[in-house]
C-alpha cells in the first residue's frame, strides 16, 4: 500500500518535469519515488536521534 503512495507522489513530481508520453517517464517516476523514500528515512532517523538526546 505505501509503495503505491510513493509511486503516485513520484509520478506527480515527474509529470511536472517530463511529459507522460516520454520514453523514460516510468524510470524518472521510480527514481523520484526512491528519493522521497530516502529523504523520509533520513528525516525519521534524525528525528529519533534528536529525541534521544533530550
Amino acid at each position: 500500500m505505501w509503495i503505491r503512495l510513493l509511486m503516485v507522489l513520484g509520478g506527480g513530481v515527474a509529470a511536472l518535469f517530463l511529459s507522460r508520453d516520454a520514453a523514460n517517464f516510468e524510470v524518472a517516476a521510480g527514481m523520484i519515488s526512491m528519493l522521497v523514500l530516502v529523504v523520509g528515512l533520513i528525516v525519521l532517523a534524525f528525528a529519533r536521534r534528536g529525541g534521544a538526546d533530550k
